[in-house]
């Protein structure tokens, strides 16, 4: 009986050795540094352990294919790996249909986003995140266009303006549209043939109405915001705005000069300006503005105080219009004089109105 049990104990043991030996020898690899499966031959993308050069998937672009190795140098093979998987997995905000922001930047050189989100992914892996980490700071909903209204009512306010603020079309305008928008802001740049089919299609019954949020993660576009203040106080902020949006690639200060050189400003007071800052603080008070008005991307727009947000096609603009616009003729019919027009449309809604500053 002894012998018999022994015996017994033995051999499960040697079949639990075996099970265990399989388990070590033909599993566990696939979840090691990256190596490839015996059975399938795929390279692993797991971050279990510090993936070495050779983890990195074939399919993947590096850093020489998106031109930017000094960017990446004196990464440790752990946190290149990891700043590739966030390149190569992330889609790139600025929208475009590339895809990811490693195939963006290969293919679209001159995106205005991919390029601080590279820089990005490669500051927080070399600080010893990990990849959710990398990927959440990477991410900018903020210049994310909006898909759709809120459910329920729109969001309303009385988006009111300060004298100065840039104005295109008349005064009087039946349908004031107040945009808040970012120079820099792929998505603003995206919209503007929009507006321009707008401005095409109601002629004198609209106006569009100008105001700032430069994003603070775009480098360049409180200097974008500042020349085109600088702009307006010489009579020229739409050639401004427009050189601007045309060039969203090159918004440094250099690039931004010539553009003000090329529409003709005078440039000794145009660099008093950029220099000093002047128009910074009517900048700061579209900001505080916008708000205090709940806008939290750009561009958002104000339709008689209607909001419509995100880089949205002309036929949800028209659709906005065209409600506004019969509001606003059957104020006209019942004696509401053009120049109170606006302001009644603002009453009528019942919204929040700014705080003064």
């Amino acid at each position: 009986m002894t012998n018999l049990n022994f015996n017994a104990n033995v051999a499960w043991a040697l079949v639990s050795g075996l099970a265990v030996g399989y388990i070590f020898g033909n599993l566990l690899p696939m979840h090691g540094g990256g190596g490839a499966s015996a059975s399938s031959g795929e390279v692993d993308h797991s971050i279990s352990a510090a993936p070495s050069d050779e983890s990195i998937p074939a399919d993947w672009l590096t850093e020489n294919d998106i031109g930017a190795s000094a960017v990446f140098q004196g990464l440790t093979s752990s946190q290149r790996y990891l700043a590739l998987k966030v390149l190569n997995m992330k889609p790139c905000d600025c929208g475009c249909p590339h895809g990811s922001i490693a195939k963006c930047k290969k293919e679209d050189p001159a995106c205005p986003v991919a390029p601080g989100e590279i820089e990005t992914a490669v500051r927080e892996a070399r600080a010893g995140k990990t990849y959710d980490e990398i990927f959440a700071a990477v991410a900018h909903p903020a210049v994310m266009p909006a898909a759709a209204q809120p459910q329920g009512q729109p969001k309303t306010y009385k988006a009111v303006f300060p004298a100065g603020t840039p104005i295109r079309g008349p005064k009087n305008a039946k349908i004031t549209i107040v945009e808040y928008s970012d120079f820099q802001c792929p998505f603003c740049g995206r919209v503007e043939p929009a507006l321009k089919q707008v401005v095409d299609a109601y002629g004198n019954d609209v106006r569009i109405v100008w105001r700032n949020i430069p994003l603070p993660f775009h480098e360049h576009a409180m200097d974008a915001a500042e020349a085109a203040f600088a702009a307006d106080a010489q009579g020229k902020f739409w050639p401004m705005h427009d050189k601007l949006f045309a060039n969203q690639g090159a918004l440094d200060r250099p690039s931004i000069d010539k553009y003000a050189a090329d529409i003709g400003l005078d440039m000794a007071k145009y660099k008093a300006a950029m220099d000093g800052h002047t128009y910074k603080s009517k900048i700061d008070a579209d900001m505080k503005d916008g708000a205090a008005a709940g806008v939290n991307s750009t561009p958002s727009f104000f339709i008689n105080g209607q909001m419509l947000s995100g880089a949205q096609p002309f036929p949800a603009f028209k659709s906005a219009i065209d409600a506004e616009l019969a509001k606003a003729n059957a104020l006209v019919a019942a004696g509401t004089p053009p120049e109170k027009l606006y302001d009644a449309e603002l009453d009528a809604l019942g919204a929040p109105a700014p705080a003064p500053h």
